[in-house]
């Protein structure tokens, strides 16, 4: 009588593995958050070797990068609605709140993270690419160059109050209607209102 072998996991394809990698690190990063965001942690929760996730992922901070570098890339559509020219500024802003307020709570931790990611995190550089294409995407609204002094870094605030806003709301602490008017208020009493473009 033959013994029965244990059933083997599947092959995935090294974009299907990655992937799978990163939805571990999603489910560490939701029930532990971003300190106990590790490869080996990561390796636990996919269910793999440690030395096939280090194979994807040689440190921490390459697994961090490619982690949050994913969330980042997974949104930049959310910031073309401030492309929108069919809609006012402070209208695509409280566009963009709203469509922030549909997220799951897991990825609204992950851009608040990566939102606020202070000068000597391990997330600035996910950072600087999120400010990046912030940037790129206001410009065509706002002349930062030639426009007041500070006027990105007050577009940069804004951002994370929408964010910090989406999270209230998602966890109960403000009604999403109520939300939509402050940010709509703050932005008019910040400047004035925007002008048409």
């Amino acid at each position: 009588m033959f013994a029965m072998m244990p059933p083997t996991r599947p092959y995935l394809a090294a974009d299907a593995r990655l992937q799978h990698l990163l939805e571990a690190a999603g489910r560490v990063f939701e029930a532990r958050g971003i300190r106990e965001l590790s490869v080996a942690e990561v390796a636990k929760e996919a269910g793999v070797s440690r030395a096939l996730a280090y194979g994807f992922f040689p440190d921490r901070e390459s697994l961090q990068m490619a982690f949050f570098g994913q969330r980042v890339q997974a949104y930049q559509s959310f910031q073309d609605v401030l492309g929108n020219r069919e809609l006012d500024p402070i209208a695509r802003v409280v566009q963009l709140f709203d469509l922030f307020c549909d997220l799951p709570m897991s990825e609204l931790y992950a851009l608040n993270a990566i939102m606020f990611a202070r000068a000597n995190d391990e997330l600035v550089p996910v950072r600087l690419q999120w400010e990046a294409m912030l940037r790129e995407r206001w410009e065509r609204v706002l002349d930062f160059e030639n426009g007041p002094p500070g006027l990105f870094p007050a577009v940069w605030l804004f951002a994370g109050l929408t964010l910090t806003l989406a999270l209230d709301v998602n966890e109960g602490r403000m009604l999403q209607d109520g939300a939509r008017g402050l940010l709509s208020t703050l932005i008019i009493a910040a400047v004035g209102g925007l002008p048409p473009t």
